[in-house]
């Protein structure tokens, strides 16, 4: 069973791995070549930082993934609706 912590990282890895399928140019231009290693595996098969400091810092850095992906998105749809 997954703790929320891995939920999240679970979810971002699907959610990239869709981006993936439907928009790989888009992918190769505005991916974090870093997301690659984070969120290529599934979370249950790799470890999770241990200890509440490091695994509030990795929260810190799945969530600033998320942030920068949606707001890429957000320009891109901006940017088809000028």
């Amino acid at each position: 069973m997954l703790s929320r912590l891995g939920l999240r990282a679970e979810t971002r890895r699907a959610a990239l791995n869709t981006l993936a399928a439907v928009a790989p140019g888009w992918m190769r231009e505005h991916a974090d070549p870093e997301w690659f290693e984070r969120y290529s595996k599934c979370t249950e098969n790799y470890w999770l930082p241990r200890g509440k400091e490091a695994r509030m810092k990795y929260l810190a850095t799945v969530g600033a993934d998320v942030a920068c992906c949606f707001w890429q998105r957000q320009m891109l749809l901006t940017r088809h609706k000028a």
